[in-house]
């Protein structure tokens, strides 16, 4: 079984693949495990005996899976195809045949794309609260969106910013637990019904141009960092057409996580229908590899 992958679904399905005794390999393309996890500084959706952060987590899940006897690898898949009775995955080092092939490639943020953004990313545009909070401690920052990461995120912020400002367009999405923790954050405000229009600022960010979507409003708001989190896309788009995928790019899979094209199945993220937590990460890769490991010994 080869995975494609370091998420946790990736990760926690080279372990459970490795325990059922199925030759393992796993190729993560940045050395970053954990995927989007790995920027949350502390875990709240997962059970642990005390709070983790995100790359603990990925950690954690790449020792076991090297203990277990799962082979990883930095390296980037370019392209898969069918050769005979096995799956060929063409990378920039290597080719590589496998039985079966886990796709868990994940999925990335959608950027911002508004006027004023060319140039910022990285220089007062970020998507890592973690990673570039700090740099925003005693000023204030916004955050755009009304999932799970958003909140998330927007926590970690209020805890080093003077003022975080979330513009949310419609109803939050997020779970009632971040919901009740951003309420009763004294230095986290929400701005409803609103939507970044403009990015202001010429060599970073200075502020944001805000427009009610209701009322069609505008209003300047001074602040130093923007922090978008607008949904994600599937990081599946090197797949042949022979693998089915929805109109975003979703891979679309069966009861048992099977793809369209034997010998290939999806997991977390890159697939349709996938919860978005991390407990149906790990539960999609402990199902695939259960069931790989039952077409291995009929």
């Amino acid at each position: 079984m080869l995975v494609v992958g370091g998420g946790i679904a990736g990760l926690t399905a080279a372990w459970h693949g490795a325990r059922h005794g199925l030759i393992v390999g796993l190729i993560e393309r940045n050395g970053i495990f954990g995927g989007q996890v790995a920027t949350v500084g502390e875990i709240h959706e997962f059970p642990t005996i005390a709070p983790l952060s995100g790359t603990n987590l990925a950690a954690t899940l790449v020792s076991s899976a090297r203990l277990a006897g799962a082979s990883i690898a930095e390296d980037e898949v370019t392209s898969l195809s069918v050769d005979g009775a096995l799956i060929e995955v063409q990378t920039i080092q290597w080719v590589l045949r496998a039985r079966h092939v886990v796709i868990a490639t994940g999925a990335s943020l959608r950027p911002l794309r508004v006027p004023g953004v060319a140039g910022k990313e990285g220089h007062g545009i970020s998507q890592c609260a973690t990673c570039d909070g700090p740099l925003f401690r005693g000023r204030a920052v916004v955050v755009i969106g009304g999932g799970d990461s958003a909140l998330q995120e927007a926590l970690e912020l209020a805890r080093v910013a003077a003022h975080v400002e979330v513009v949310v367009r419609g109803r939050l999405r997020a779970r009632q637990a971040y919901i009740e923790a951003a309420s009763k954050c004294a230095n986290l405000r929400f701005r409803w019904d609103s939507i970044v229009e403009t990015v202001m600022g010429d060599d970073g960010v200075d502020g944001a141009r805000i427009r009610n979507v209701k009322s069609g409003e505008t209003s300047d708001l001074p602040c130093f960092g923007i922090f978008p989190f607008l949904g994600t896309m599937p990081n599946a788009g090197w797949l042949p057409t022979s693998v089915e995928r929805t109109q975003e790019g979703l891979v679309c899979v069966d009861g048992s996580l099977q793809s369209s094209l034997r010998g290939v199945h999806a997991i977390g993220a890159a697939r349709h229908g996938f919860g978005g937590s991390l407990v149906t990460a790990a539960g999609d890769g402990a199902l695939v590899a259960e069931r790989i490991a039952g077409l291995c010994r009929t």
